[in-house]
């Protein structure tokens, strides 16, 4: 069984910095996304972000799950800086996955398969830089600059 906490954190430091582009959708986004990010964490991003989004929508209740993720989602774009809009959006996603466990295991199954890589993009979280050329690798641990950050 995935452990559904540690995938909602590790999903949300993998999406956080393509939710702006996410929501925005389009041919524009997605050059954007693929030069600020790299190709390939973007489209382990977008594959992510379309299992929370369109999946769970077979049920009532995996639809208002749905919708919470969105709109955390959208928190974390206005707010790209404030821990408490990650924590909101971690929190969303943790919940259905804690729902849903078969796409619990889709997820972690994609994530262990991409197995490395490259975050082209400075972010923080948790009070952690995370700087340009920081891997993603294995289930959610980060490593760059001076810092490792560990599921």
């Amino acid at each position: 069984m995935v452990d559904a906490a540690a995938l909602a954190k590790t999903i949300t430091l993998l999406l956080s910095p393509t939710i702006p582009y996410l929501l925005k959708g389009g041919e524009q986004a997605i050059g954007e996304a693929s030069k600020k990010i790299g190709s390939d964490a973007w489209e382990l991003a977008k594959s992510i972000w379309s299992k929370l989004t369109s999946r769970p929508k077979s049920n009532k209740k995996g639809e208002e799950l749905t919708t919470e993720i969105v709109k955390a989602a959208k928190e974390v774009a206005n707010n790209p800086s404030d821990e408490d809009a990650h924590v909101s959006l971690r929190f969303q996603i943790k919940k259905l996955l804690a729902d849903d466990p078969e796409l619990s295991k889709e997820i972690a199954k994609a994530i262990e398969d991409s197995k490395s890589s490259s975050v082209h993009t400075n972010i923080r979280v948790g009070g952690v830089d995370i700087s340009s050329g920081s891997t993603v690798n294995n289930l959610g641990n980060i490593v760059g600059g001076n810092q490792t950050i560990s599921k």
